[in-house]
Parts: C-alpha cells; sequence; structure tokens
C-alpha cells in the first residue's frame, strides 16, 4: 500500500507541476486567476503536504484535509471538463487524484482512524469552504478568460 500511495503522490506532483507550467507560463495569468482556474494544484499541494508531514510526523491530518479538495476538483472535474483534444490531459490528473482520494478513504478505513479522519474533513471545510465558494465565483466572473485558456 505505501509503494503505491507513494506512486500516486509522484503522479499527483507531476501533475501539479505541468497544470502550474500551462497556466503561469504557458497561459501567463496571474497568481490569483492561476489558483483559481488551476484549483486542482491547489488541492494537490494540499496532499502533497500532508504526505510530507506524515513522512515526517506519522501524522495523516493534512492528507485527510485534502479530501474535500480532491473530491471537489478531481471527481468533480471528471464530469465538467470535456473528455476530447486537449482536455485529455486535466481529466487525467483528476483520475490521479480520484485515485489518490480511494487511497486516502481506503486508508483511513485499514488503520480505523476515523477520529484523525473526521478531524481532517472538518479542517478541510473550514479552510476550503470559503476557497471553494471564492473559486467558483472568481471562475464565474472570468468565465471568458477561463473558456479562452481552456479552450472550450
Amino acid at each position: 500500500m505505501n509503494a503505491l500511495r507513494t506512486v500516486l503522490i509522484v503522479l499527483v506532483l507531476l501533475a501539479a507541476l505541468q497544470s502550474t507550467w500551462f497556466f503561469l507560463g504557458m497561459a501567463r495569468v496571474g497568481v490569483i486567476s492561476w489558483l483559481t482556474f488551476n484549483a486542482c494544484a491547489v488541492a494537490n499541494i494540499t496532499l502533497i503536504i500532508g504526505y510530507v508531514l506524515f513522512l515526517v510526523l506519522k501524522t495523516r491530518l493534512v492528507m485527510y484535509m485534502a479530501v474535500l479538495p480532491l473530491f471537489f476538483f478531481g471527481t468533480g472535474g471528471l464530469f465538467v471538463f470535456p473528455w476530447g483534444g486537449w482536455n485529455i490531459i486535466p481529466q487525467i490528473s483528476h483520475i490521479i487524484m480520484t485515485l489518490n482520494l480511494i487511497v486516502l478513504v481506503y486508508d483511513m478505513f485499514r488503520t480505523g482512524d476515523f477520529k484523525t479522519g473526521a478531524l481532517g474533513l472538518l479542517l478541510s471545510i473550514v479552510l476550503f469552504g470559503w476557497f471553494l465558494g471564492f473559486q467558483q465565483s472568481y471562475v464565474y466572473s472570468h468565465r471568458s478568460e477561463f473558456q479562452k485558456i481552456m479552450k472550450f
């Protein structure tokens, strides 16, 4: 299980680097546009930080905090983004995020660490609840720029 988790973390890191390069390097958007148009990076960075903290401190709390954004942006993205052309690239990232989510939930049940899982989800709601609203509002108010970049 640890090898699978490590492989999925490396894949999510590569996906985050690729998408960050696309938005900041190729599309040349600002930091706020990057964080909102590429909200998957926020979820991925949270998961990566959580994984590093797990390796160092042996706590899964921050990894469990990634559950909400992984589900919303990763699994949800599978149903929002088209499945053709260049949109296959973000869809691959969404699949990797969903697989990481499944591993996290499986890991919680395997270890019986429901208290940490519940606390992580609660903190995720507090920390990311406002971000979800901000991100959705920002993308909606800048939808023509987003559609142009993503070529919807």
